[in-house]
């Protein structure tokens, strides 16, 4: 009786379809269709949504709102307070206690959660399309809109395959990157077009959920407003499509891109270090694999400089195009002097400010470009490798992934594939993409596990 009212409840909170179609497209799920306390219960939550969620926000600790609850949660606090203030025949402690049997049940098992939350999700899926019963639907939307590139993705469970299409945001001559502001103006300009492309030979309907990097990283205070461009039109997707829409960090996507284009899956169920190398962020996790996602622990950061900024600074001092990495690359390749750096490294965490007074200095003694360049790379190589050897004498042998668009340089995947048998994404999906995001999507839709 109460478990049909918060499956309804929770099926509700992601659409904004009428009551009676909620009611409908979930009938088959329960044996008997659905009681007749369901549906009242459910009726009168609706009518009275917003005194109880005022009675709700008003328990919720400071700086808390309805947003940060989660929805299984959300719905069994809606239902225990209607009945408390509004249904007399139930006694406030029953009310009570079976909110808590409730909770104990879809709330503290969170992979029980998440199982019966996915089946959830297909089932409405699969009923809310009109002539589509029992149709397979294998194809998963990612959209990333970083501060470099704006990125859009379909990944196709059934071939394992992945389409994207990316671009990157026009940045003048001489500049380093772009204001916040102009990336989402640039974002909103190029995002639907790409999109538009991206699925011209492709039946929407076949796409099962939507997901979209909503955060650089994922910790708490983690905020850029371009991603806030992905995210939005990931949820006017989702609401058209009438499919779930999945939230991750823009770090989870580069990861996940990583094994994606490794073939190492395999990593999804482990834990292994990974190092997120680009221009927005040098950093060091132990991720450890859940099998639709990871968690993330800190384990390294840069104090000062990304490696990436380092990269496209120099690359600046030498003439070059932003994004400098890939000439920077060549550059470097043509050096034949000896180069020796020395890194600076506190703990484990690096300093790379050094790198762009040192090649300034470099510049201004007439050392060549090949030769600053190469110096650049290098500092950054060897400061990488510090970094890695003392997070694993810290932590302990185990896989090591390297992904971000530093990463793509032949010269340090090179020489860490043959050190640590690192594991690296291919040079399309090094820089930023959508297609890790996809592939992330997938995962916790269906709760894979390799």
């Amino acid at each position: 009786m109460r478990e049909q009212a918060f499956m309804l409840l929770f099926s509700k909170s992601f659409d904004d379809e009428p009551l009676e179609a909620t009611i409908d497209d979930n009938a088959e799920m329960f044996k008997g269709g659905v009681c007749a306390y369901a549906q009242a219960a459910v009726s009168g939550i609706e009518d009275k949504r917003d005194e109880i969620d005022g009675i709700i926000s008003s328990k919720l600790k400071k700086g808390w709102t309805l947003r940060r609850i989660s929805k299984p949660s959300l719905a069994i606090l809606r239902l225990a307070v209607f009945e408390i203030m509004y249904l007399d025949n139930i006694p406030d402690g029953v009310a009570v206690n079976e909110a808590v049997e409730l909770a104990k049940k879809y709330t503290i098992d969170e992979r029980k959660v998440h199982n019966r939350r996915e089946r959830l999700y297909q089932r409405n899926s699969r009923l809310s399309r009109k002539g589509q019963r029992g149709r397979k639907m294998s194809l998963f939307l990612g959209i990333d809109t970083s501060n470099y590139t704006t990125s859009a993705a379909l990944y196709d469970s059934g071939s394992k395959t992945v389409t994207q299409r990316k671009k990157l945001l026009p940045v003048k001559e001489g500049q380093l990157g772009l204001r916040q502001s102009d990336a989402v103006f640039h974002h909103t300009a190029q995002l639907h077009s790409l999109f538009e492309e991206l699925v011209k030979d492709v039946d929407t309907k076949q796409i099962a959920a939507v997901g979209a990097s909503s955060r650089p990283r994922p910790v708490d205070g983690s905020y850029m407003p371009c991603f806030s461009v992905g995210l939005n039109t990931a949820k006017i997707i989702s609401a058209a499509l009438k499919v779930p829409c999945f939230e991750f960090s823009h770090q989870e996507g580069h990861i996940s891109a990583a094994l994606l284009s490794a073939d190492r899956e395999d990593l999804f169920d482990k834990k292994f270090l990974a190092f997120h190398v680009s221009g927005g962020t040098t950093e060091a996790v132990i991720a450890e694999g859940n099998g639709c996602g990871f968690s993330l622990e800190a384990a390294a950061k840069t104090l000062d400089l990304n490696a990436g900024q380092a990269v496209d600074r120099v690359g600046l001092m030498l003439g070059l195009k932003f994004p400098c990495g890939a000439e920077l690359e060549k550059l470097a390749l043509k050096n034949t002097e000896k180069i020796k750096v020395k890194p600076t490294l506190k703990g484990c965490d690096c300093c790379l400010s050094g790198v762009e007074n040192l090649c300034q200095k470099h510049i201004k003694n007439g050392k060549s470009p090949e030769y600053t360049a190469a110096f650049c790379i290098e500092y950054i190589r060897r400061t990488l490798e510090e970094m890695t050897d003392k997070i694993l004498t810290e932590h302990g042998k185990m896989p090591v992934v390297y992904a971000g668009g530093v990463m793509s340089n032949t010269i340090i995947n090179n020489s860490f594939t043959e050190k640590y048998n690192a594991v690296f994404a291919k040079p399309e999906f090094s820089s930023d993409n959508a297609a890790g995001t996809a592939l992330l999507c997938y995962r916790k839709f269906n709760n894979v596990h390799t």
